[in-house]
């Protein structure tokens, strides 16, 4: 109790099956007056930035592919796994809990992918998309993928259909930037909440 003067996570609340009660754990061990900070997505909002790939794509597609991850992130959810958009409901769960004084903003920093592709962070991000195109991991593997699907109402061969149009976009976004025509501005929604244990 009371030992620390600051406690951060980073997309560790989104995998909580109770959200609240690790935030109340955190403010337990705050000293009075400390801080919390968290960083929190909502990785739906993520699924819908655009691309250079995505101006060619038309709306069923596009609608098609949201509902999916809603899908997902709501099977992920019922089977007490978390919730992968949970940045948004941050700010009200730290009020409950007894955090005062809760700031929120959003982290300015993006993933933007522009030919030649040469700053450092670019070139991570293309060996983390082989490594995933390899390995057959599509943010999720096969076999998470299909529980989550089926948990939130999806059936498996929708999950298998979705798998391969993840597979197969991920290959898509690969030969396009060894052509040097893949861009993208790198848009992500990741909330920084803030907080303070009341004195």
């Amino acid at each position: 109790d009371e030992t620390f003067d600051f406690v951060t996570c980073q997309t560790v609340l989104i995998h909580l099956n109770d959200p609240l009660k690790g935030l109340a754990e955190m403010l337990r061990v705050l000293k009075p007056g400390g801080l919390l900070l968290a960083a929190e997505p909502n990785n739906f909002a993520n699924a819908a930035m655009f691309d250079s790939l995505t101006d060619s794509s038309n709306v069923d597609d596009l609608v098609l592919r949201l509902r999916d991850q809603l899908v997902i992130q709501n099977g992920k959810k019922n089977l007490g796994e978390g919730f992968n958009s949970l940045g948004e409901y941050v700010p009200g769960y730290m009020n409950q809990v007894g955090f005062i004084d809760i700031n929120v903003s959003i982290a300015d920093k993006t993933a933007g992918m522009i030919p030649p592709y040469s700053k450092p962070e670019e070139q991570a991000y293309i060996k983390e998309l082989t490594e995933c195109v390899e390995t057959d991991f599509m943010g999720w593997r096969r076999e998470d993928l299909e529980r989550y699907f089926v948990a939130g109402g999806g059936t498996a061969k929708d999950a298998e259909r979705f798998f391969k149009q993840c597979l197969g976009d991920q290959k898509e976004i690969l030969d396009s930037i060894k052509k040097g025509t893949y861009s993208s501005a790198g848009g992500v929604v990741q909330y920084l909440i803030s907080g303070y244990k009341s004195k």
